[in-house]
């Protein structure tokens, strides 16, 4: 008897007890003659690539989190390419139940600070958290959201990282008067802006350009609608950027 023969026939059915082997099984009894062969292996390793991404989250996990899936931060919500990633949020940290014991903060109080560390986490994780994807897990209204993230940043003196601050997505488009206010008017170091709003170099010295652009048709007195049809920005924004053009130049 040739050996390999036997071994072969021996040992080849093994294969049909992987997973792999499982879905191929799921496509030829549920779907027959819908896919070949060929584009069968190919589907077969994708869904098992996006099977082990949110797996390996999972076994992540501790007492206090849970499992969120957010858009990858290097694509947009609207994009027809739009990509998510699984992350792990922490809802219920150890100190908070350390500061409740204390009694000095009771629960809503530190709604804030969850809504700061799950919006921390996602980006850290690759990802975007939107204040609709935090309302829903909080059980409160995204404006409501919103309201605790800005009060966050108000007191800390810093920009969340989040698809209306990253991606000009959403009512977060006053995210580009705060870094222009901290560069022109704070006189902060670059890197220190950076590191606080979570903004490129790119980002920022594009909304520096927009500004200059800005400050020279207020020099020379134009009013908002004709500064919006030059230079496509909205009125909204530009009477933002006037507020920094009359901090800057008082006497103007």
């Amino acid at each position: 008897m040739n050996p390999t023969s036997y071994a072969q026939k021996h040992f080849s059915s093994a294969h049909r007890r992987f997973f792999d082997a499982a879905i191929h099984r799921f496509f030829k009894e549920h779907f027959p003659g819908f896919v070949g062969d060929e584009l069968l292996k190919i589907i077969t390793t994708k869904l098992i690539e996006l099977i082990q991404s949110y797996a390996s989250e999972l076994t992540k996990i501790k007492p206090g989190q849970m499992l969120w899936v957010v858009v990858d931060k290097s694509t947009r919500a609207d994009s027809h390419k739009v990509k998510y990633k699984p992350v792990v949020l922490t809802l219920v940290h150890p100190d908070e139940i350390s500061t409740l014991e204390q009694g000095t903060l009771s629960l809503p109080d530190l709604t804030s600070e969850t809504i700061a560390r799950i919006c921390k986490e996602a980006f850290e994780q690759g990802g975007l958290l939107s204040m609709r994807d935090a309302g829903l897990i909080l059980k409160r209204s995204p404006g409501n959201v919103s309201t605790l993230r800005k009060i966050y940043e108000k007191e800390h003196n810093v920009q969340l990282p989040t698809p209306a601050v990253l991606q000009d997505m959403g009512s977060g488009v006053t995210h580009k008067t705060d870094i222009l206010r901290k560069i022109l008017i704070e006189k902060k170091d670059m890197n220190i802006v950076r590191k606080e709003t979570h903004h490129t170099q790119q980002a920022i010295d594009r909304y520096l350009k927009d500004y200059r652009r800005v400050e020279m048709l207020l020099t020379e007195k134009k009013d908002t609608v004709y500064i919006g049809q030059i230079t496509n920005l909205s009125v909204y924004l530009i009477k933002q950027y006037q507020k920094i053009y009359a901090d800057i130049h008082p006497y103007k």
